[in-house]
């Protein structure tokens, strides 16, 4: 119901949703990780408030790599692609080789990074 709403430019009211979930489930990581998610669409940045979300995330699912990816995204969004490329990059150098999940982290990567390059031959001017 949540992303239905937010998608929908809602996103008060899917942040609502979240928070009286986890409120109902404070077990569960990824009602964190969609509250965080959720707090920073509503203020259009990474706030203390889906900072927190995205930490208690962590502190429930430890050795899973989803709060930290979706924290990494918040960062990216928010303006600071260079920290969440350093927190995928860790997630990527923790990673099994054969992870279900790794091609997405990677693809982020790449995104963030941008296209590349061949490098310039040198002129001799």
């Amino acid at each position: 119901m949540s992303e239905s709403l937010a998608s929908r430019g809602r996103t008060q009211e899917a942040a609502g949703i979240l928070q009286s979930a986890v409120r109902e489930h404070p077990g569960d990581p990824a009602l964190w990780i969609g509250l965080g998610n959720a707090l920073a669409d509503h203020a259009g940045t990474l706030t203390p408030a889906s900072e927190l979300a995205f930490r208690r995330a962590q502190e429930l699912a430890p050795h899973y790599p989803a709060p930290r990816f979706f924290y990494g995204l918040a960062l990216a969004r928010s303006g600071d692609p260079k920290d969440a490329l350093i927190l995928w990059r860790q997630i990527l150098a923790e990673a099994p080789a054969d992870a279900s999940w790794r091609p997405f982290v990677e693809d982020a990567v790449a995104a963030l990074e941008g296209p590349r390059r061949p490098p310039q031959a040198a002129t001799g001017s």
